[in-house]
């Protein structure tokens, strides 16, 4: 069971094999929940709601700016001893939420479109607040029962299995939205909005059967300890990162799916199997993250994948209507190759970095600034749009829009984002040039070299046969012995 010090005996022990199916399953629900919720039925439910650009910003914002919530459920766990009592009842409300969403046109017909957005605005606002007072609750938990040796690991396999039931979601999600076409895009909502809400359900329930090591109660809650992550000068480091890299994100990514439906014309349906691709693009390469995290350390895998992050966003700037899935699709397999990467290598940091007596407010505090930078992010950039509206320009010959600039600004915040990625400190982590020199770049020539090195071989086998008549180059066919 659980040892004296909190964590589960042992590595990869049965007890643990068994709990970690158990939380991969529960993910593999949530991302169903997620997907089911929200991503492409949530934007098209919302423009059928009539949502401007300006109140798609908002959207966009209110998962981050919710995140200081979790500096509230930090502070909390100082008064209590389990985790389990208090998170499986508020994550089950929280997974509700989107059917009292959906049934805002129903409940109130005559309140008319504005009424309905802001309304699903409050309501999201609210099922976003629940879920990160849960937060600091699940990470410090799952932090006190995976064994530090096999953190990466664990979460890299955890990631692959999230991502398949993501893509296959998606797929299911892009099924629903052809079978009902004929249907009210409130209707089809309010149908995928309740089973995501069950299978939502589900995914917390499988929680009762996790242990969860017993919490020291503080004798008072102490208000101080939500500054010791940012004195701390090596987590501050890493705290600054999520910041920035979260407003350079959160710029543009909130608009991908309304920029492929509006100005690449896409279908809701076409974007649906896009972003199967995507999700179907962090399998990939998952545990190969996971293992390189543990070897090596999650420093150079942040820089790594930090470095090509932007290549996504000038994917978008590139892409034109009627040839974009030509870009897009290996721009979004990639890019969530370099996801699955940045996911692994900023959970396992965040866990190992951060001290067991004050856990919750290390994740609160990375979590939360991130979130908060986020919020902005996405806010700035949907005035930008509300403000520029229809307006275009015509540059090296191609026509750009509002969504352009905004994605050109992004790209060119990603970029930077590695200067402050190399500031980050990880103790006994291997400088990441050594790693890309010495493990990736081998790695990476090894896969490209199996096709070169089979054509070599064949050439190298044909050559001589010919030159000694087809029998294969045994010595003495061709007479001269």
């Amino acid at each position: 069971m659980v040892a004296q010090s909190g964590r589960l005996q042992s590595q990869w022990t049965p007890e643990i094999r068994r709990l970690a199916r158990r939380i991969t399953l529960a993910g593999c629900l949530a991302m169903a929940y997620m997907e089911f919720t929200g991503s492409t039925p949530i934007i098209e439910y919302s423009r059928r709601l009539g949502m401007t650009d300006f109140e798609f910003g908002i959207l966009g914002a209110l998962a981050p700016a919710m995140l200081p919530f979790q500096f509230v459920s930090g502070l909390l766990l100082q008064r209590i001893r389990s985790r389990k009592r208090i998170w499986i009842p508020l994550l089950v409300t929280c997974r509700l939420f989107p059917v009292l969403v959906a049934l805002l046109p129903w409940v109130f017909p005559d309140a008319g479109n504005r009424a309905w957005v802001w309304g699903m605005l409050g309501l999201i606002a609210v099922s976003e607040m629940l879920a990160n007072l849960g937060v600091p609750m699940w990470f410090s938990w799952m932090g006190d029962i995976i064994p530090r040796g096999i953190m990466s690991e664990f979460w890299a396999r955890r990631r692959r299995w999230l991502v398949i039931s993501q893509a296959l979601a998606t797929l299911l999600v892009a099924g629903a939205f052809v079978l009902l076409r004929s249907l009210d895009v409130r209707v089809t909502y309010l149908l995928l909005a309740t089973v995501g809400a069950a299978v939502g359900a589900w995914d917390i329930l499988l929680f009762l059967k996790v242990p969860e090591p017993p919490m020291e109660r503080r004798p008072r809650m102490e208000v101080r300890l939500i500054l010791e992550p940012f004195r701390d000068p090596v987590f501050r480091r890493f705290i600054f990162f999520g910041a920035y890299w979260s407003f350079a994100a959160t710029f543009s990514f909130v608009f991908f799916r309304l920029y492929m439906l509006e100005t690449l014309h896409l279908t809701a349906d076409t974007v649906n199997l896009l972003y199967c691709c995507h999700a179907l693009g962090g399998a990939l390469l998952t545990e190969h993250f996971g293992i390189l995290g543990d070897r090596v350390g999650n420093r150079p895998v942040i820089i790594l994948c930090s470095t090509l992050k932007s290549w996504v966003v000038i994917a978008m700037l590139l892409a034109r209507p009627g040839l974009a899935l030509l870009v897009l699709i290996p721009s979004f397999l990639l890019d969530n190759m370099l996801n699955t990467g940045m996911f692994v290598s900023q959970n396992t940091y965040l866990l190992r970095q951060s001290p067991k007596e004050n856990r919750p407010l290390y994740i609160a505090a990375s979590m939360a600034t991130s979130g908060i930078c986020g919020a902005v992010g996405s806010f700035v950039s949907g005035q930008w749009l509300e403000m520029v509206g229809g307006r275009t320009w015509t540059f090296l010959g191609a026509e750009w829009n509002r969504f352009h600039i905004v994605f050109a600004i992004s790209a060119v915040l990603r970029i930077f984002a590695v200067f402050v990625a190399l500031r980050i400190q990880e103790p006994r982590s291997r400088p990441a040039e050594e790693v890309l020199t010495e493990i990736v770049g081998p790695a990476i020539y090894r896969r490209l070299s199996i096709p070169l090195d089979f054509v070599w071989r064949f050439f190298e086998h044909e050559g001589p046969e010919r030159d000694r008549g087809g029998d294969n180059g045994r010595p003495g066919s061709d007479g001269g012995r």
